[in-house]
């Protein structure tokens, strides 16, 4: 799978997720945005567990390249600095699923993928062949 395939699915999924949390939580906090830990909570949609499953799904290089991107779209680092920050970010998160963890827990993961995807285009970077060193071996699951 290319990284732009598993962009676009990526915020597809958690633009789903977002929407369904918009829309429900001021029905379970009257209060809202204001939530009150006493407060019941809403049932996850479905997209949520499809959002991480496909996550699961991906090679460790990806998961880390879109967690690269959603970090581009947060305005953590510049275009030019995108080797230094990928390689700091892979000694942050040596095991895949802790990358997989913060990119389904991310309730703007779609707008910052998408920004991040403008940035990396407005800098005249493809995506699918971002300027990165290949992965060595990593310990990808739990």
């Amino acid at each position: 799978m290319k990284l732009s395939e598993a962009a676009t699915k990526s915020i597809e999924l958690s633009a789903k997720v977002l929407e369904y949390y918009e829309r429900e939580l001021p029905k379970f906090h009257p209060n809202y945005p204001l939530i009150n830990p006493e407060d019941s909570e809403p049932t996850p949609p479905p997209e949520e567990a499809e959002l991480r499953e496909f996550l699961d799904s991906l090679s460790p290089e990806l998961v880390y390249q879109l967690h690269l991107i959603m970090d581009l779209g947060c305005y953590l680092y510049k275009v030019s600095e995108i080797e230094e920050h990928y390689k700091e970010f892979l000694s942050t998160f040596p095991r895949t699923e802790w990358a997989i963890q913060l990119l389904s827990g991310y309730p703007s993961l779609a707008a910052n993928l998408r920004d991040g995807i403008e940035i990396l285009h407005e800098a005249g970077l493809e995506i699918n062949a971002l300027p990165l060193p290949k992965l060595k071996k990593r310990t990808t699951r739990k």
